[in-house]
Order: C-alpha cells, then sequence, then structure tokens
C-alpha cells in the first residue's frame, strides 16, 4: 500500500493496525454468546451425576447364531444341521435368547446365490436385525 505525503509527515506511521484487535474482540463476543446459555443451564450437572446409584442396565448381548448353509437343502443353525424350509422355528428361538444379538451367515462354495439369498431373507424374517455376512467356511 503506498502512503500519502500527508501520513508520512514527521518521523513515523501514526495510524494503528485494528484488525488484529477488532478479531479478538469478535472471537471474545461469540466465545461469550455461545457460553452463557450453557453456563446457566440447570440441567448440566456433572457433579450430580456422580453422588447418584442408579442401577445399570446388564450388557447387551453381543454373540450372534451361527447360520451356515451347507448344500442347496440343508443350513446349519447352530450345532444343528437342519432343511432349509424347517430353519425358521428353530432360528427364532434362538434369536430370542438373551445372549444372541443377531445372526452370522455363511455358505459353502456350492451353494447357489438363490439358495444363499433364500435362507437370508428366512434369517431377517425369524427376527435377525443384525446379519453378519462370512465368507469364512464354519465346516459342515
Amino acid at each position: 500500500m503506498l502512503l500519502d505525503e500527508k501520513e508520512t509527515s514527521g518521523s513515523g506511521l501514526f495510524q494503528v493496525n485494528m484488525t488484529p484487535l477488532i478479531d479478538v474482540s469478535l472471537v471474545l463476543v461469540v466465545t461469550l454468546l455461545l457460553m452463557t446459555p450453557l453456563a446457566l443451564e440447570a440441567r448440566i450437572g456433572v457433579r450430580d451425576e456422580t453422588a447418584r446409584h442408579e442401577p445399570t442396565e446388564p450388557p447387551l448381548a453381543t454373540e450372534r447364531v451361527p447360520v451356515h448353509v451347507v448344500s442347496e437343502s440343508l443350513v446349519q443353525v447352530g450345532d444343528r444341521m437342519l432343511k432349509r424350509d424347517h430353519m425358521m422355528p428353530v432360528l427364532g428361538a434362538m434369536l430370542r435368547q438373551p445372549e444372541y444379538a443377531g445372526v452370522a451367515l455363511g455358505c459353502n462354495g456350492d451353494v447357489s446365490h438363490a439358495a444363499f439369498v433364500d435362507v437370508l431373507d428366512k434369517a431377517r424374517l425369524s427376527g435377525a436385525d443384525d446379519i453378519a455376512i462370512s465368507d469364512e467356511g464354519t465346516g459342515s
């Protein structure tokens, strides 16, 4: 920026750069505007929560029911070998147990896509909300 001769008359520059002062002031104003409602909020009580001893919920189930499509007509649900048409009641009963949270589904390499999708649909209809699909075989 070129300075006029009027501004440079004398021994130095007499203008103060106000930009840093304005920037800092605006940051402080915004910080105060954001923090004031939080400080006045009565529901935020960090120390109150440590004094209260509420009963904790039991841990969530993390186990999945292992389901393995062995062939076009056979499915292994847990330790039981079943026909594909008879898997829904057994799987539904296992999913209602508290230790199971979902289904781990896998299949042999010679199983058709249609059979795999059919077992996947039946697992969903049996009540499985969480289905993990594995490409590793679980045995037959």
